[in-house]
């Protein structure tokens, strides 16, 4: 995934780093959330963070957060400090390569449709929201499947987000449940398909689009 901005950048570890970055542009992250979100080496991280902020583009400082610690039987959260990396939006060339970087899909529809085909017997695969570049949408991926591996759809679904650089928002649903909040205009679902969306697996035979168009 991401071979594009890969290949440009010479790095996919800086590939996914920009996107995190940029994709969150008043985001300050600590490098343990940075190795999560991206599920990167942490030498991988502090070498392209070092090359990114000679260039001005990513800054440090300190930051808070919550952290929980036990005296005793009692726990209780503390704020404590952290380093913290964030974009520096003072750079010269931020709206530029963030437009670049941003349209640049990080992933071909055949590789989503590979991943994701893992979790289970998948009758019907939409992409939305962030994959479009539809960033209001409630849902991102909608997935209908017969017996969904929930551990494994979420761990795909992380693998995703790590090189989108954002969280991504998803319905998975049995076909029995499918039909039945299509039939009953479920409103959630009313909001995924009366927004663009993409089809990447459709066994139904677009049988679903007639009633999906029923009442609007």
């Amino acid at each position: 995934m991401d071979n594009v901005l890969a290949t440009l950048l010479g790095s996919a570890a800086k590939a996914k780093l920009l996107r995190l970055f940029l994709a969150n542009p008043d985001t300050q992250w600590t490098l343990d959330e940075i190795k999560s979100a991206t599920r990167l080496q942490a030498t991988s991280i502090n070498r392209e963070l070092k090359n990114l902020m000679k260039m001005s583009l990513i800054k440090s400082g300190d930051c808070k957060r919550q952290v929980q610690v036990k005296k005793g039987k009692v726990k209780k959260e503390i704020d404590k400090k952290f380093k913290c990396f964030f974009v520096d939006k003072k750079f010269r060339f931020l709206p530029a390569l963030r437009q670049l970087v941003l349209s640049i899909d990080p992933a071909e529809d055949a590789e989503i449709v590979q991943s994701l085909k893992k979790v289970g017997s998948v009758k019907l695969l939409l992409l939305s929201g962030v994959f479009l570049h539809e960033d209001d949408a409630r849902v991102d991926l909608l997935i209908v499947a017969d017996k969904i591996k929930e551990k494994t759809l979420k761990s795909e679904i992380a693998k995703l987000e790590s090189h989108i650089g954002k969280e991504i928002s998803y319905l998975d649903l049995s076909p029995e449940e499918f039909s039945y909040r299509l039939s009953m205009y479920d409103r959630l679902l009313r909001d995924i398909l009366d927004r663009p969306y993409k089809v990447l697996i459709d066994r139904f035979k677009n049988s679903w689009q007639d009633l999906s168009m029923a009442k609007i």
